[in-house]
């Protein structure tokens, strides 16, 4: 089975991890970008990526916070924990 999903980001974070993950890992339309991921590992290195752009640079996520943000198809809890903890 083919779980592969598309998870919608900004253009800001797009362009953060261009450099580090290539142009295979998105799809772009327009004003809109996507993250592709396979599965919840993948997510997870991808975000593990992504908390640069907040600033932390500490080691490891929630997995639960991968899993709700895969399940989810949206990065807004990743978004919302990486502003507490840059705070």
């Amino acid at each position: 089975m083919y779980s592969a999903r598309a998870i919608p980001i900004t253009e800001q974070e797009h362009f953060y991890l261009l450099p580090a993950i290539g142009r295979s890992a998105f799809y772009h339309s327009g004003e809109n970008y996507s993250l592709i991921v396979e599965d919840g590992d993948d997510l997870e290195d991808k975000l593990l990526r992504l908390k640069g752009l907040w600033g932390v640079l500490d080691e490891g996520l929630d997995r639960n916070l991968v899993h709700n943000c895969f399940r989810a198809c949206s990065l807004e809890k990743f978004r919302d924990a990486m502003k507490t903890i840059g705070q």
